[in-house]
């Protein structure tokens, strides 16, 4: 059937101020940039920007997430004893007292600035702009030390019962703790300096303190200011035991890759060494590090932006990569737990926790820095599961290595050359799907710009060759597989085509909708539409339910460009104009399904103040009213803001966060239709038990546990109990790992479980702990 429409109707659509996206989600975020570290001895803590907490039990081979608000610029955090305490960039300091666990917010007033916190002989010193505070361990201010400063950068360290802090440019301040006398050294009338600039990134250690001037280190040792260092390159310094240390990356264009620098300084030649062995563990570019920590004697811990986390073990001699997160804008979710993408470069990165830490591949190779791997619009990529996924970049000579795979989960990648898909000329429409064991590859090409047409090529997951089959005098745009399995295709037909004002027109064009029940071997025209006077240059395609949204730009009698959208229902071939805007500008990215809501989100160029800007709308009915769109005003903070959906529950969102000025990511699943509020249920001090994870659960549940260590942990015994008391699990159901004598996890193994509240019961002697748990599928 052949349908010829012309619809010129401006939608008008409601604004829903009340309304957010992340009402319809359960989300945290999987994206941060990390401030600093901490370590009680038992546990340690990574934290950053949205509130974002890392912490590890076991020395950093495993990790959980703890999401306080996310507006929480987490600056600083400190520990005496077991007990963590933190400062948030305004108002509040937080306190933990279960290994980074759980957070108490104490709120010290809406107009104080945090910037830093340090515990020094039992007590607190919390450094806002206006003063210093100490505070004892109940969180009482007990003194306060008012600071002076001709700058906005606020810093200080403590040591020899005197604080030093950053007093603006050119200038140290001290505060003598024994009798608050307070003194300025200004570096500008010691002849250090003219035009000085801010002391910065102050430390303490060994009764000397250090600060960088620019990139170079100075010391402080009570009596004079002396220079010690002048680096190579900008990095991070530390001091431990009156040894002192520089890290710093530098990039190798030619190579493609960082190389990672710990070099040792010696003060008297002003020298430096390097002590880190040659070579990388992962894959990486581009590290931005803003500080590192000794933790014990021999772990070092290095942190920055983009979730970047790594280790050593042995005083800086071998490193190790925890996690990296360069971002994408497109992620392949698989379930809860693992998620992964393929970046610019050839970088293949991956998550096996739920985001909370990310890794590059292994290794590197000279052509992931070939154009064709690193031009997101000109390549193609795709996992076909958390295993298995490629990139694939253009070329038209047959030796060229056109596939970069990996079958491993992003441990490795690996080359390979398909000859069979070379030699023909690139499209900006390449696209990749799996179906059936089989991956079905589109390449539009065309003869000397005048004949158009797609060719599909199938191959197996391995990437091996199988056949190809010609779309002829058609371009596919887009390609998904409907709610019975059939395999959907959206193709511009282009044909007749004529040279006009040496431009090529095609006197024949059409958008027709394919079908192919037998995995790309035969397609089946099912519909086609013409729509005169319509731009085919399609601006986006989507399929939600059972419904394909197309979307063109049109040129109306009025000479004014519009932007129009369909939507083309598979199960009763109907065909609606949901909306025509008044703006070619708009570039609709997205149309997804939530719940019984239809998304759509796009950008907007606003060409007269030369900026671009987000929308989202959404709409309640789209069976019964397609038109009516409801405007959900974004968040001014997180623009512009859109969405990805992996399956009807996995999803992710993204956005540019104003507050922190950096691309942010959520890792979000559809709110359940009856959340379930429980609390925790405790009957013994000989046994904590903290918040299992996930929960609700599905497969699998964790519960971090800590014990007395007197108590002998071999006797411990878990159960499940349903709400009758039965026991329904025990024995190889539940996995205690221990990490060590006084700390583990219980794993345990829910998948055969019905959807309900459980109770876990944990009884090692006459200690005895319980706490609930759900199951939701």
């Amino acid at each position: 059937m052949n349908k010829s429409i012309l619809i010129a109707m401006v939608l008008i659509f409601s604004i829903a101020h009340s309304q957010s996206l992340f009402d319809e989600f359960e989300y945290y975020r999987v994206s941060t940039n990390y401030n600093g570290v901490a370590y009680n001895g038992q546990s340690i803590l990574i934290y950053g920007e949205g509130g974002v907490i890392t912490v590890s039990r076991d020395g950093g081979n495993n990790w959980t997430q703890e999401s306080l608000d996310d507006k929480f610029n987490i600056m600083s955090i400190t520990n005496v004893g077991n007990d963590y305490y933190g400062v948030i960039n305004k108002q509040y300091v937080i306190k933990s007292s279960d290994n980074g666990a759980n957070w108490q917010n104490y709120d010290y007033g809406n107009n104080t600035e945090f910037y830093k916190i340090i515990a020094y002989k039992n007590h607190l010193y919390a450094l806002t702009n206006l003063k210093i505070l100490k505070i004892d361990l109940n969180l009482n201010i007990i003194n306060e030390y008012k600071i002076e400063s001709d700058t906005n950068y606020y810093d200080f360290a403590i040591g020899q019962d005197k604080i030093v802090y950053s007093a603006g440019r050119g200038k140290l301040g001290l505060i003598n703790l024994l009798n608050d006398n307070k003194n300025i050294i200004d570096f500008e009338k010691l002849g250090i300096c003219s035009n000085c600039p801010v002391p910065k990134s102050l430390f303490y250690d060994n009764n000397i303190f250090y600060f960088t001037y620019f990139t170079e280190l100075y010391q402080y040792d009570g009596n004079s200011i002396s220079q010690v260092y002048k680096p190579i390159k900008s990095g991070p310094y530390i001091a431990n035991n009156g040894e002192i240390f520089q890290l710093y990356n530098t990039y190798n264009p030619i190579e493609g890759v960082d190389s990672l620098y710990f070099v040792k300084i010696n003060k008297q030649s002003k020298k430096s060494s390097n002590i880190k062995k040659p070579g990388n563990d992962r894959y990486i570019r581009n590290l931005v590090f803003k500080g590192i920590s000794f933790i014990t004697k021999d772990t070092i811990i290095a942190f920055g932006k983009n979730n970047l986390i790594y280790f050593s073990y042995d005083r800086g001699v071998n490193w190790t990569l925890k996690s990296y997160f360069p971002g994408h804008p497109f992620l392949y979710r698989f379930d809860d737990k693992n998620a992964a993408f393929i970046g610019e470069y050839g970088q293949f990165v991956s998550t096996k926790n739920g985001g909370i830490t990310w890794l590059p591949q292994k290794n590197h190779h000279p052509l992931f820095n070939n154009n064709r791997f690193t031009n997101l619009l000109k390549r193609t990529e795709l996992f076909t599961d958390h295993n298995n996924g490629f990139v694939f970049g253009h070329s038209s000579v047959n030796a060229d290595t056109n596939f970069l795979f990996t079958n491993d989960g992003c441990e490795t990648v690996k080359l390979k050359n398909i000859s069979e898909v070379t030699g023909y000329r690139n499209s900006e429409y390449l696209l990749s799907y799996y179906n059936k064991d089989k991956i079905l590859f589109f390449h539009p090409s065309n003869h000397m710009g005048l004949w158009r047409f797609t060719v599909l090529f199938r191959l197996d997951r391995e990437l091996n060759y199988i056949d190809r089959y010609l779309i002829d005098s058609a371009i596919v745009v887009y390609v998904n597989s409907s709610a019975n399995g059939d395999i959907i295709a959206v193709a511009l037909n282009l044909k007749e085509p004529i040279f006009l004002q040496n431009n090529i027109h095609f006197l024949n064009k059409y958008t027709s909708i394919l079908r192919s029940t037998d995995n790309g071997e035969n397609w089946q025209v099912i519909e086609k539409f013409n729509f005169p006077n319509h731009d085919y240059n399609h601006l986006f395609v989507s399929l939600v339910r059972d419904d394909i949204f197309m979307s063109y730009i049109y040129l109306g009698l009025d000479s004014i460009s519009y932007l129009n959208t369909f939507k083309y229902n598979l199960t009763n071939n109907k065909l609606d104009s949901i909306l025509t805007l008044q703006e070619r500008s708009i570039n609709f990215e997205n149309f997804i399904g939530v719940g019984d809501k239809t998304y759509l989100y796009a950008y907007i160029y606003d060409g007269e103040n030369k900026k671009i800007y987000f929308e989202l709308w959404y709409n309640e009915d789209i069976i019964n009213n397609p038109r009516e769109w409801k405007n959900i005003a974004p968040k001014e903070r997180f623009v512009p803001l859109s969405f990805g959906k992996s399956n009807d529950s996995l999803f992710y969102i993204r956005g540019y966060d104003s507050l922190y000025k950096s691309p942010t990511f959520w890792f979000a699943k559809t709110k359940s239709k009856k959340p379930l509020s429980v609390e925790k249920v405790e009957t013994d001090n000989r046994i904590f038990l903290s918040t299992p994870y996930p929960n609700p659960s599905n497969d699998f549940i964790k519960v971090p546990i800590w014990w007395n260590s007197n108590e002998d942990i071999n006797l411990i015994e878990v159960k499940i109990h349903n709400l009758l008391g039965q026991v329904i699990s025990s024995g190889h159901d539940v996995e205690l790992i221990k990490y060590n004598d006084y700390s583990g996890e219980i794993k345990c193994n829910t998948s055969s479980f019905s959807p309900g509240l459980y109770i876990l019961n944990v009884r090692n002697g006459q200690a005895n702990k319980s706490i609930p748990i759900i199951i939701n599928k």
